[in-house]
């Protein structure tokens, strides 16, 4: 697991739950922005989960950051599902990924998707389901309960499940072990 993490507060907490979990072994923390080229960005540091992107202009507080393309990120590693929350970043971020959402290892992405924070670089919800489209991806809805992925017609914006057919996530999915949560 690489775990990506630009804003350095935010990036402390990241890896002090890292290390309280036990987790060193498995996760790959780096304090960075992700996006289609390698430079330095400014973002809000005080918005907690909600830091983005800004311009020089900004008002409040703000930190300058590496910014750098997960195809540069990942280098030779290759990824099999990927989480994405940029905080309308998306396309910036996508664009930097070409190789790696052109290798046949990646399976799932789960990207969320609100055009009110997309539109403020640019972008559309629309725009990026057709850019995974173009690169094989189908969006679906995960329906926890029975464990298994349902087609979907039109985009569910917030966290939206991207797949490539006929991949073996379905019976994966399927077959895995259950986990009872209280209450459900």
């Amino acid at each position: 697991v690489i775990a990506i993490e630009p804003v350095p507060k935010t990036y402390r907490s990241l890896s002090k739950n890292i290390r309280l979990n036990n987790l060193e072994h498995l996760i790959v923390s780096k304090q960075l922005a992700v996006g289609s080229t390698c430079g330095i960005v400014a973002m809000t540091s005080d918005a907690g989960g909600l830091d983005h992107v800004v311009d020089g202009d900004a008002s409040g507080t703000t930190v300058c950051v590496d910014l750098r393309p997960l195809d540069e990120i990942l280098g030779e590693r290759r990824a099999s599902a990927i989480k994405m929350d940029v905080e309308g970043f998306e396309m910036h971020a996508l664009r930097g990924a070409h190789n790696l959402l052109s290798s046949p290892t990646l399976r799932v992405l789960i990207i969320e998707l609100q055009d009110c924070t997309l539109r403020r670089y640019g972008a559309s919800v629309e725009e990026i389901s057709s850019l995974l489209r173009e690169h094989g991806f189908l969006p679906y809805c995960y329906d926890p309960f029975g464990r298994r992925l349902l087609a979907e017609d039109g985009i569910n914006q917030f966290n939206q499940v991207f797949v490539r057919p006929g991949d073996d996530i379905a019976a994966r999915l399927s077959s895995a072990p259950r986990i009872r949560l209280p209450g459900y």
